[in-house]
C-alpha cells in the first residue's frame, strides 16, 4: 500500500528523509506501522522526532493530519491508513 508522507517543522527528520515529502510502501497499514517504517528507514531520528518517550503514542508536540482535512489521534497508533493517503506530521509551535 502506497502512502505519501509530509514533514512540516521537523527539520532533523526531513533532512534524514532527504525531502519534505516522500512516498512509502507499507506492509503494516496503521499509523504505528508508518512510524515503524520511518524508523526502519531513518533510524532513531524518526522515533525521537515523532513518538513520546515511552513510544506508546505520537509526541504531544506533533499533530497528524490525513489528506489535509482529518486529524488523527496521537493515542491511536492502530489507526488504519488507506492506499493513497497523504499523512502530514506537523510540529506544533507555541509562543508569542
Amino acid at each position: 500500500m502506497l502512502v505519501r508522507v509530509e514533514f512540516v517543522g521537523l527539520p532533523e527528520l526531513r533532512k534524514a528523509a532527504g525531502s519534505r515529502e516522500i512516498s512509502l510502501e507499507l506492509r503494516n497499514t496503521t499509523l504505528g506501522g508508518l512510524i515503524g517504517e520511518l524508523e526502519r528507514l531513518h533510524g532513531p531520528i524518526a522515533r525521537r522526532s515523532l513518538l513520546a518517550p515511552d513510544g506508546a503514542q505520537v509526541d504531544q508536540s506533533i499533530q497528524v493530519l490525513r489528506n489535509g482535512s482529518e486529524w488523527l489521534s496521537r493515542e491511536d497508533l492502530g489507526a488504519p491508513l488507506r492506499s493513497g493517503d497523504r499523512i502530514t506530521f506537523m510540529l506544533m509551535v507555541a509562543g508569542g
